[in-house]
């Protein structure tokens, strides 16, 4: 998705939850009787899955490039108040300060997660929250994120997209 703005990846995000293909459609190349190779969905949801997992350890253990080393090179965050921010030099610069601190510490788990029907793109979807480490892991908010994912030609699966909820505590309605 090199190059395009936050709202086309949306849209592509759209298309991928309807349940749609998010690839390009055959090309008169291709011939309209193409057909696209069979994609285990259970087995591919399942590696998204540990890939989201493996995401948060990564994070957890080296900070922010544990959290870059997930995310693709034009890879973007959408965040409230700030927008699109996109690529790993501004995704180190927003998120740099607050991951360099292990105290507050944000944690995430996948609940659930899906394919387009290419097998190439996907999502994942969880809840996280934010702890202060202490003797008491005080909990300081909780969120709910949607995370789009496209695998690489070398088989791993980097982020294009991450969107995220923040509530503190105390704030709920």
């Amino acid at each position: 998705m090199t190059g395009r703005p936050w709202w086309a990846r949306g849209l592509a995000l759209v298309a991928l939850v309807a349940g749609l293909s998010c690839s390009p459609s055959n090309t008169a190349e291709e011939g309209a009787d193409a057909t696209p190779p069979a994609v285990d969905e259970a087995a591919t949801e399942e590696a998204l899955l540990q890939a989201d997992r493996d995401f948060a350890i990564a994070t957890r253990e080296r900070g922010v490039d544990g959290w870059l080393e997930y995310f693709a090179p034009d890879g973007a965050m959408i965040v409230a108040g700030i927008g699109e921010v996109n690529g790993h030099a501004a995704i180190r610069e927003l998120m740099g300060p607050f991951l360099a601190d292990s105290n507050p510490r944000l944690l995430w788990e996948p609940v659930r997660a899906g394919i387009g029907s290419s097998g190439d793109l996907g999502y994942t979807i969880g809840s996280s929250r934010r702890e202060e480490r202490d003797s008491a892991n005080t909990l300081l908010g909780t969120g709910m994120y949607l995370t789009v994912w496209r695998l690489q030609p070398d088989g791993t699966w980097k982020v294009e997209v991450d969107i995220g909820t923040y509530t503190p505590v105390g704030a709920e309605p």
